[in-house]
């Protein structure tokens, strides 16, 4: 059986590389230095409770995390029964909304002779929406990039089918630069952000 600083060493290894996070970022964050991080991960020093207890709220776990083995199918446990629950939440929130927009086509239909069926549409950006914030707050990058990048589309196709006998087909144009700009903002900006971090590693 392993010894318990044996197993938090493990345990810091695995939070740390799964957090893309250098020695030196979590030193500055826990205001010690390097050295004794990579001490305590190769499991010549233990932290003490009060340290346990800071690293846990680095990588929102609980404490007891750290002191027991297998701690990746753990994170991997959690994470996905966390993407379960944050998935069916938003299935709810977009049923309700459904639900809502049906109430209210009916009603002006029945009532008042409108025939609302553009809200069933402007419905699919904000279901799209509800999804988007779900992706982004959980760091799922390419689901956010997916999502949002339909919710641009869908928002301006609304628009297009709302003002249909005005044919704004020019719409779409301004589409085209809100797809580049989102696109760079996902993905060359990180990768810039990547590279300078991977060039001071190196200095």
């Amino acid at each position: 059986m392993k010894q318990i600083k044996d197993i938090i060493a493990e345990n810091l290894v695995t939070l740390r590389k799964q957090k893309n996070f250098t020695q030196e970022e979590v030193a500055k964050k826990l205001n010690y230095s390097d050295n004794t991080i990579s001490r305590w991960e190769r499991g010549e020093l233990c932290p003490s409770v009060e340290m346990l207890e800071a690293i846990a709220n680095i990588y929102e776990i609980p404490i007891e995390y750290l002191l027991k083995e297998n701690l990746a199918k753990r994170i991997e446990g959690s994470q996905q029964t966390k993407v379960a629950q944050g998935v069916s939440f938003c299935a709810i929130s977009v049923s309700f909304l459904f639900l809502a927009v049906t109430i209210l086509f009916f009603c002006m239909q029945t009532f008042f002779k409108l025939n609302l069926w553009i809200l069933f549409v402007w419905a699919v950006p904000v279901s799209l929406l509800i999804f988007f914030n779900f992706a982004f707050i959980w760091r799922k990058r390419t689901a956010y990039f997916i999502l949002f990048t339909l919710f641009i589309w869908a928002v301006f196709t609304t628009l297009y089918l709302q003002f249909l006998e005005y044919n704004l087909w020019m719409l779409f144009l301004i589409a085209i630069p809100c797809q580049v700009a989102w696109t760079i903002w996902c993905y060359v900006r990180p990768n810039k952000r990547r590279t300078i971090r991977n060039k001071q590693k190196k200095q």
